[in-house]
Formats: C-alpha cells, structure tokens, sequence
C-alpha cells in the first residue's frame, strides 16, 4: 500500500483552484445571461421557451456545480487547517 504525503500548503493551494473554478462558473453564468438577456428582446415564440427552460435547467446545474466546488474548498482548507492544528499539537507533546 502506497504512502499518503500531503501539506497544508498543497491542500491550501487545491482550495484555491477550486475557488478560481466557482469564479469561472460564475463569469459564464453572468456572460450567459448578459447574451440571452440582449436577445431576448427579438426573440419570441415557442423556441424562446424551450431556450428559456434550457437555461434556466444549465443554469441550476452550473449553480449546483459552483456551490459544490465551494463546499469542497472550503472543507478542503479546514482540512489543511486540521493538519497543521495536529502537527502542533504533536510537536507541543516533545516540549
């Protein structure tokens, strides 16, 4: 069985990324928005519907997606946190 090897600092850094993804999604999101609100204005009739249905099920997606990727950053930093509380805690035990 292989050695499990990880720091803070990469947790850290994991948490980071995914935090940058949440904000990705977001920027889509609104970019998404943006487009379909501009043309939304000539846009009429059953297809506007069925593309507003569409969306409006892509958008709860990506929004569970950005919420998840939240949840998982911020438990991944409190999991980094929890190391480092650990490691102290066994260094104080030498003292």
């Amino acid at each position: 069985m292989g050695d499990l090897r990880v720091t803070p600092e990469a947790l850290h850094a994991a948490a980071a990324r995914l935090r940058s993804e949440s904000a990705r999604i977001d920027a889509a999101l609104g970019g998404l928005d943006a487009e379909v609100a501009r043309l939304r204005g000539s846009w009429e009739g059953t297809a506007q519907a069925a593309y507003n249905n569409a969306q409006q099920q892509w958008s709860a997606t990506l929004e569970q997606m950005r919420d998840a990727l939240s949840r998982i950053s911020n438990a991944t930093d409190s999991i980094a946190d929890d190391y480092v509380s650990a490691d102290r805690a066994s260094a104080a035990r030498f003292q």
